[in-house]
């Protein structure tokens, strides 16, 4: 999973919302459950999840990246990455890291009107469409082979899909 309750908690849900509306074949005849098509109606159903999730908490993710890099009084991700994590390590928090570099601790809300004032919506949807295609394929990787996983090793055991439902 990604890391980020947010997306994480989002992602879940349209998951599991948009697999059973994949396996309602199931009524109709269409579904048949072997092991491929469960893969591929996870793997779909988890990509188009991530999606839509990483895009919906991109506007989150800019003003986090935003609060960290000003704390820290670095302009690089990588740089104030860094001197967030060392400033953990050493158990301070944001606020002293900020008062330390000459960083300024924004409240996030502040941070978002700034980015919107300087690039409108665009620059809080910044970097969606990569996220978007990431997530989308990490989530329906890691969810489509966990599935296809835990039915290849239920019926090994012996129990049918439902079963495992």
């Amino acid at each position: 999973m990604s890391g980020n309750t947010h997306t994480d908690v989002l992602l879940l849900s349209i998951n599991v919302y948009s697999s059973l509306v994949f396996t309602k074949g199931k009524d109709k005849g269409t579904f048949t459950g072997t092991l491929g098509e469960t893969a591929m109606i996870t793997a779909i159903s988890a990509g188009s999840a991530g999606s839509v999730a990483a895009v919906i908490t991109t506007p989150v993710d800019v003003v986090k990246t935003r609060i960290m890099l000003s704390a820290a009084g670095e302009t690089s991700e990588k740089a104030a990455m860094e001197e967030v994590d060392k400033s953990r390590k050493q158990g301070r928090s944001l606020k002293d890291l900020a008062e330390k570099t000459g960083g300024l601790k924004k409240s996030g809300f502040v941070v978002a009107q700034e980015v919107y004032r300087d690039s409108g919506m665009r620059g809080l949807f910044r970097g969606g469409t990569l996220r978007a295609a990431w997530t989308a394929l990490g989530s329906g990787l890691y969810l489509g082979v966990y599935e296809s996983g835990r039915v290849w090793l239920g019926e090994r055991r012996g129990n049918t899909t439902e079963d495992l439902s």
